[in-house]
């Protein structure tokens, strides 16, 4: 082979490689766009699923919070019909009570009445 043509194959062969290294090139500037992009997008993605999180915290205490009201009321109200129920339970007692000793306040005078008539 004639030295022009070894020189001519070298050019070429270099002009390959100028190519190929300038399309690395291209190709790794890509590459990092790409990869901060999707660092990007990550840190937004991880961003919103901390925000919900934190949402939904607020939410579940927001929810046991008003669960605990209405706990506390239905046991105020449990309370309530318990010391209704008392005092009715004592009031038909003391009504009980109370007839029974007019009856039997009763049956003694009309028995002291009868011991009265028969004496005489």
């Amino acid at each position: 082979m004639d030295s022009a043509r070894k020189h001519c194959y070298v050019e070429a062969l270099q002009a390959a490689k100028r190519a190929s290294e300038k399309k690395g090139a291209g190709l790794e500037q890509t590459l990092r766009m790409a990869q901060l992009r999707w660092d990007r997008r990550e840190r937004s993605l991880l961003a919103q699923v901390a925000a919900l999180q934190s949402e939904a915290k607020l939410f579940a205490l927001a929810y046991q919070q008003r669960l605990q009201g209405y706990l506390l009321h239905i046991s105020s109200i449990a309370e309530e019909i318990g010391r209704y129920c008392e005092r009715d339970s004592r009031t038909l007692s003391d009504m009980q009570s109370h007839a029974s000793n007019s009856t039997s306040a009763k049956l003694q005078k009309a028995v002291e009445g009868l011991k009265g008539s028969t004496e005489l």
